[in-house]
């Protein structure tokens, strides 16, 4: 026996997850307040199982512990299929989970970017009906794309001090099939935390912690440029060329950013600026000519203290002034 209804009702709920086997039928009895009857009405039990099939997920952020991209399935050849429920899931138990989101029709649902997989393993989809969410989903293991620059690389050739100039130059690694370009940015050291508005400026922001940081935590960008595949020249080795008198301002490092075509990673490859200054010093002319107005002789001069490697021929020029040539 599953239950009873009074006389005057035509309806028995059977709850969800109920466990029928091994029986095959329904059988309804009708009863006076005297007997039941002898020989019931019967239904055949129609087990309806709807699982969506054929997952399939392309992790589109590219930094590591994070995913993001988009979830696909087949759907459920089921109209009993009210909606499809997405979490975060693991082999053990399908229980100590996180929801993701609802699709309500369709056959995907967007991960978004930088979701945290912590120690989660798959991505499940369960199907619900109007009664209940089924107890046993399907699901997917995803696998986790990282994609960083390595030997970030970067000789200043503008030979004054707080200017700037060169090659910058990176090798691509990790998925780099996934990688639609590289964004290239001027960063601060000097923060521990980290701020990205909806113009895509980093800011310094006494409220938000920065997460996967690499050390130092790096602020304040400034975007410098943006290298594609299609427009690169060697894909094994990208660069770019930073203009002569490019001021650094306070900016420490530069930081190359990854980016798929979903979204660009938070945690780049970095590298410290050294702004390379060579000046001579210890000036000497003595005028050997005795003319008015003419001049000849030595100008003698020490070479710089530091960068002199840098230093490929030296300028002599004359001007009205010290500071800058005519």
């Amino acid at each position: 026996l599953i239950g009873t209804v009074p006389g005057d009702t035509a309806e028995l709920v059977i709850p969800a997850d109920f466990a029928f086997a091994p029986h095959t039928h329904f059988l309804i009895y009708t009863a006076s307040n005297f007997s039941e009857q002898s020989y019931p009405s019967a239904l055949a039990i129609v087990d309806t199982s709807a699982s969506a099939s054929n997952l399939a997920f392309l992790d589109l952020d590219l930094d590591g512990g994070e995913l993001g991209g988009l979830l696909q399935w087949t759907p459920a050849q089921a109209p009993a299929v009210q909606d499809y429920l997405v979490y975060l899931d693991t082999w053990a138990s399908f229980g100590g989970r996180s929801q993701l989101g609802t699709a309500t029709s369709g056959s995907s649902l967007l991960v978004p970017a930088e979701t945290a997989q912590l120690s989660y393993d798959l991505l499940a989809v369960y199907t619900r009906s109007s009664l209940a969410e089924q107890t046993t989903p399907v699901a997917i293991a995803p696998v986790d794309s990282e994609a960083l620059a390595e030997n970030v690389s970067f000789v200043d050739l503008d030979l004054d001090e707080f200017d700037l100039g060169g090659l910058i130059s990176w090798l691509p690694a990790g998925d780099t099939a996934l990688v639609a370009s590289y964004v290239v940015y001027f960063a601060e050291s000097d923060c521990d935390l980290l701020h990205e508005d909806a113009n895509g400026t980093y800011t310094s922001d006494a409220g938000t912690l920065l997460e996967n940081a690499t050390a130092p935590a790096l602020c304040n960008l400034l975007r410098i440029a943006t290298v594609t595949n299609s427009n690169a020249t060697n894909t094994s080795d990208f660069s770019i060329f930073l203009e002569p008198e490019t001021l650094q301002q306070n900016y420490t490092h530069l930081a190359i950013f990854a980016k798929s075509v979903l979204v660009e990673q938070t945690t780049p490859a970095s590298l410290l600026i050294f702004d390379a200054a060579a000046s001579v010093s210890d000036l000497a002319f003595d005028d050997l000519d005795l003319d008015e107005q003419q001049l000849g002789g030595s100008i003698t001069f020490l070479p710089p203290a530091s960068s002199a490697n840098l230093v490929d021929s030296y300028a002599i020029y004359l001007a009205q002034g010290a500071e800058t040539k005519c």
